[in-house]
């Protein structure tokens, strides 16, 4: 299947937008980290919106390790942080409930033209098995995604998924491809990367005012439209009449 070369570029988070969040990674980081280096890293702090890569390079610094030495043992750290999800954590959490709305979104998304890419900072391979495992991974064009393990920060892999939805020649461009995300640090890297974010949260919050658009939760059926239409006209900064407000979770 070809690639639409001048459709919208739907870009979606996965953890807190198509399933719940989960420490599972900093868990996996911890042990994995023991694993490369001998050591425990301590308190890896919040981890909400980090690419593994970032939680990665924290991790190791942890440990006395240089910066250098650090982004060196990435990938070493990567594979051994996936093998502690794979063994353990994965196995105690045989299935994964999608969030409501979710699949019904991202099979909206697609009918409606829209090529749909994730952009998240979990590494392939957990983003594959999560989704997988929820019957999302149909929706999505692994082609055009871009992951954690991929680049360090988040507005970098919304660069990487652009060129990857490109023409052979020049990136998707900024203002037909859209973020949406549940994260601050995703609607800062879409602001970042110079395109139309959307926040999905039930909670005000401060990054809520940097999306060009708000919703609740992906649970109404027309709100792809809205979504839509912000790679159709493109980014215009923030506009009152953006913000949309679903019914909130239950």
């Amino acid at each position: 299947m070809n690639i639409p070369p001048d459709g919208v570029l739907l870009l979606v988070g996965v953890e807190g937008l198509l399933v719940t969040d989960t420490d599972l990674v900093q868990h996996a980081a911890r042990a994995a980290t023991r694993t490369v280096t001998g050591r425990d890293p301590g308190d890896l702090g919040p981890r909400a919106g980090r690419t593994c890569w970032d939680v990665a390079i924290t991790a190791l610094t942890a440990t006395g390790r240089t910066p250098q030495e650090a982004h060196v043992l990435v990938p070493e750290h990567l594979a051994a942080c996936y093998r502690e999800l794979r063994e353990e954590a994965i196995a105690a959490h045989p299935t994964f409930d999608p969030l409501p709305g979710a699949g019904d979104f991202l099979a909206r998304a697609r009918h409606a033209g829209a090529t749909v890419g994730l952009c998240t900072g979990l590494s392939y391979q957990l983003a594959l098995n999560l989704l997988s495992r929820t019957g999302l991974d149909e929706h999505v064009d692994w082609r055009v995604s871009a992951f954690g393990d991929d680049q360090p920060d988040r507005a970098q892999l919304i660069e990487l998924a652009r060129h990857r939805a490109g023409n052979g020649t020049h990136p998707r461009p900024a203002d037909r491809t859209i973020v949406v995300s549940s994260h601050a640090r995703g609607i800062h890297a879409a602001r970042a990367a110079g395109v139309p974010a959307v926040v999905v949260t039930d909670a005000r919050s401060l990054h809520m005012s940097l999306a060009d658009l708000h919703l609740a939760d992906l649970t109404d059926h027309a709100v792809i439209d809205q979504v839509l239409t912000l790679g159709r006209i493109g980014s215009g900064g923030v506009h009152d009449h953006d913000t949309l407000t679903t019914r909130a979770r239950p």
